[in-house]
């Protein structure tokens, strides 16, 4: 096709070679009408050498991206004809529209692949057979479930009762229950009870149907003897007064779950900075992807033995469970839904809730807790090996993901209008408070979470881009999706775990920045001052609430290309490392202690 949908046409997705084409049709805002679909801006994407446009509707795309653009989020729309242009004979034309359907069938083949796995692993259960050698069959599968969690898939225990295998399968979702101890060892079990009943193959499907059913009766029963089971455990922990005595008076329970990111690592070092100041702390989280949740049995099993006088969470407050003595620290680091609906929490009088930022306070404030403090992110000082100038090379380093996906929050008008203006605004060196933003989202009438995350993706996407055009020294760019961005790409390193590969990066380079728009302490922020960087950051310290510090002396702060461009020829007056030490797990142990003596009189 050597020419789009014109005026006299229904307009299509299109795909151009001509860069210049594309833009053209682009800024025609063709609108494409689909019966049960709102109306909608035709795309046009192209495949030559970028171009700088705000235009919603155009969209640069390789040519060697268009298989793994399509593919890794569903969402996006594929082009249904592709452009030409001029310059070419008929035969490579017909060549080039072959190939780019060849392609485009590609990607179709792909996406039904993944529907048709998903769909195939919806079925999965965790399975109780009759017969040893049906599990086995299963077992090696190693099937995924999707039921459990949206992102993180363990695998598919498979139960049985015959006789046991004499194999050794090394399967660990492979377990035998004996017959005679069955209904107590799914009463007691941490994993996961089956919710699918498998009869013996080689009986007949009447053995088959006749096992299945009696084991959904005999599931019913053990389903309600362990929740009830589980509600004496809970009431047990609840009426159990706790006592603070000794010098250190404090026993800490910190629950999280093995499904978290973050939350898990988080709640692992607070939990090792309480013991390096002699408190008993435990750390409770499930072993294995096989177990239940962090709620069942294994979780008040624990809370049981253990006897805390102190239970601490990050983002979940589950204080309905708990003597009213009982301290419960809930530190938000997240917009949780309770926190995003505004719904009323029934907090109690031993609830200390802290958050990263003022925007979560003010969030938790609309629960009903008027008492909120400020937490910033933490950084576990002690995994961070001593760093040496003798190695550091004059280079500046980014670590952190690319915002670039949240490009599919812009789904109005008012989304495209706002997005420009921001882009302008920085661009001018204009720095925003938080009270703006609400401002734009009453002016642009957008949800606030709307212009708050691309406020923050505008900065980040803009800085990091301004880094790679202007920086005196050599640039080095770490992190998820920097690889579409044709300006970034040269400079991209990959993709960096949170540890010691992280802190290598950090320890081997001169300069470090930070590019966020409404937050100064963050656990970045930390760990490059403690790996001894000189930190390079947007100014955002209008934004910082309840902070005896804004490290003016200690970073080297730019709200503009030309001043980002300066700054990697200077040093700070103060020591950056100051910002690290102030950062750890212990200031924010020695934070709560001293909270906890308030509470309880000492």
């Amino acid at each position: 096709m050597n020419e789009p949908a014109d005026s006299h046409s229904l307009p299509v997705d299109t795909y151009f070679l001509d860069s210049a084409h594309a833009l053209e049709i682009a800024l025609q805002k063709n609108i494409i009408r689909q019966e049960d679909q709102s109306e909608r801006l035709q795309l046009c994407y192209y495949a030559s050498h970028p171009i700088e446009s705000d235009q919603p509707n155009l969209i640069h795309l390789p040519i060697t991206r268009f298989l793994s653009y399509f593919i890794e989020n569903e969402s996006r729309i594929v082009p249904k004809v592709v452009c030409i242009g001029p310059g070419f004979d008929k035969d490579k034309v017909r060549e080039l529209e072959g190939s780019f359907q060849s392609v485009v069938n590609a990607v179709v083949a792909a996406r039904q692949e993944m529907l048709d796995h998903r769909t195939r692993d919806v079925t999965y259960q965790d399975t109780l057979f009759e017969s040893g050698d049906d599990a086995l069959l299963e077992a090696q599968q190693q099937n995924k479930l999707l039921s459990v969690h949206p992102t993180i898939f363990p695998l598919q225990i498979c139960y049985y009762i015959g006789k046991p295998l004499t194999i050794d399968h090394q399967l660990d979702n492979l377990i035998h229950i004996r017959h005679d101890n069955m209904v107590n060892a799914f009463l007691t079990t941490i994993l996961r009870l089956p919710t699918r009943f498998v009869g013996d193959s080689q009986k007949g499907e009447t053995n088959k149907k006749i096992f299945s059913e009696a084991m959904q009766r005999l599931f019913v029963s053990i389903d309600s003897h362990k929740t009830k089971f589980i509600k004496k455990l809970v009431r047990i922990n609840k009426e159990r007064r706790p006592t603070f005595t000794g010098e250190k008076p404090y026993r800490i329970f910190i629950p999280t779950s093995i499904y978290t990111s973050v939350m898990k690592h988080a709640s692992k070092n607070l939990c090792k900075a309480f013991e390096r100041a002699g408190y008993e702390a435990f750390y409770c989280i499930e072993q294995s992807m096989m177990h239940e949740g962090v709620e069942g049995v294994y979780f008040q099993g624990h809370f049981e033995t253990f006897k805390p006088n102190v239970v601490i969470r990050i983002n979940h407050p589950a204080n309905y469970a708990l003597h009213p003595e009982m301290i419960n620290v809930v530190w938000y680091q997240d917009i949780m839904p309770d926190l995003r609906n505004q719904r009323a929490i029934n907090w109690r009088t031993r609830d200390i809730v802290y958050t990263l930022d003022d925007q979560l306070a003010q969030a938790v404030r609309k629960t009903g807790k008027d008492d909120v403090d400020i937490q910033f992110p933490c950084v576990d000082h002690e995994s961070i090996p001593a760093s040496t100038d003798d190695f550091r090379e004059e280079k500046v380093v980014f670590i952190g993901s690319s915002y670039v996906k949240r490009r599919l929050l812009i789904t109005t008008e008012k989304h495209v209008h706002y997005v420009r203006y921001i882009q302008t605004q920085i661009d001018a060196g204009h720095l925003f408070t938080e009270a703006d933003l609400t401002r734009f989202s009453e002016e642009y009438e957008l949800g606030y979470l709307d212009v708050y995350q691309l406020y923050n993706a505008m900065v980040r996407d803009r800085l990091v881009r301004w880094l790679c055009q202007s920086s005196p020294i050599p640039v080095e760019v770490y992190g998820l999706f920097w690889d579409q961005d044709p300006v970034v790409r040269p400079y991209w390193r990959g993709v960096v775990e949170h540890g010691p590969d992280l802190y290598r990066i950090y320890q081997s380079a001169r300069y470090a920045m930070e590019a966020q728009g409404t937050a100064l302490h963050t656990q970045r922020l930390a760990e490059m001052s403690l790996c001894g960087c000189i930190p390079v950051v947007y100014d955002c310290r209008k934004f910082v609430v309840d902070s005896p510090h804004l490290w003016d002396d200690e970073i080297l702060f730019f709200r503009t290309e030309a001043e980002l461009r300066d700054r990697l020829t200077k040093a700070p007056m103060g020591d950056p490392g100051k910002i690290g030490s102030a950062m750890t797990y212990e200031r924010f142990v020695q934070r709560l202690v001293q909270r906890f003596d308030t509470i309880i009189g000492r």
